[in-house]
């Protein structure tokens, strides 16, 4: 199910063959009219996670393909209000399905159902048929290929953002990949700082599948694997951060740092956090 909402971005949960599993980093408000401006704050973009690959415009030939991640133009994408997506390089071209061949490519804006674009519980597609997004080898071309029965292609809006401590400036939350405990770091742009929530209220980074763990034995917060659990199910409440499991607070720990959760909630500058958008 799609979880409408402002300003957030598409993840694909799809367990299926990889070649059709696709992270999209997108605007989600296809109702909204995006200025092309340098900064493009409602600029995404979509990631082959088989591949790591990302979907790319072609300057040359205006193929569109799955390419090495960067920060370029051609490789920003945002919907135009008419459920059309276009490119940062080139906002006369839309991303346009040959229903003749199955290729994926930029040409001239139109209003046909082949250009009008949308993700849900099947895959991302298109309104012209009921074909999905693929990866062609060895060429990395997107294509539009067959639905593959039997996948569970579930996707949530997010956005990404960093979490900071007001008492801590210049510090974000951080995931240490060494022992996966959960800290305050000098901020950077590196995916283990930069964090989302699920549609099932988890928060997880964008360095792997592990998701945010309450220990209520020691209190301690670290990275541990996905589950159901209320001590996984975070949410922000007046600059407190919180689980479902029990009313305690995370708290930023003097000396190392640590995040963990403190039995009295107060309000005091290390219990109180903000998320930073910063895409």
């Amino acid at each position: 199910m799609l979880q409408a909402a402002k300003d957030f971005t598409v993840k694909s949960n799809m367990v299926m063959a990889n070649t059709q599993t696709i992270i999209s980093e997108m605007l989600a408000d296809t109702e909204t009219n995006t200025t092309q401006s340098a900064a493009c704050p409602m600029c995404r973009v979509v990631k082959n996670v088989a591949t790591g690959l990302c979907m790319d415009h072609h300057m040359g030939n205006r193929n569109v393909y799955w390419h090495t991640c960067h920060n370029n133009d051609n490789q920003k994408w945002y919907f135009d209000g008419q459920s059309r997506l276009r490119s940062l390089h080139d906002d006369n071209l839309c991303l346009d399905y040959n229903y003749n061949n199955g290729n994926v490519y930029m040409h001239n804006c139109h209003g046909g159902g082949n250009q009008k674009w949308h993700f849900n519980s099947v895959g991302f597609q298109t309104e012209y048929d009921n074909k999905c997004a693929d990866l062609r080898q060895p060429h990395n071309n997107m294509i539009m290929a067959n639905c593959r029965a039997g996948s569970n292609q579930a996707y949530q809006w997010w956005r990404w953002f960093h979490v900071t401590n007001e008492a801590y400036s210049g510090l974000c939350m951080d995931y240490h990949l060494g022992n996966k405990n959960v800290y305050f770091h000098p901020c950077h742009n590196g995916n283990h700082q930069q964090w989302y929530f699920d549609d099932h209220s988890r928060l997880t980074t964008r360095h792997d599948n592990l998701c945010l763990d309450y220990n209520y034995n020691d209190g301690n917060v670290y990275m541990h694997q996905c589950h159901g659990g209320s001590n996984q199910k975070w949410h922000f409440s007046g600059g407190h951060l919180k689980t479902e499991y029990d009313g305690k607070c995370a708290d930023v720990r003097q000396g190392d740092k640590n995040l963990i959760m403190w039995g009295r909630c107060h309000g005091l500058s290390h219990q109180r956090f903000h998320q930073d958008y910063h895409n």
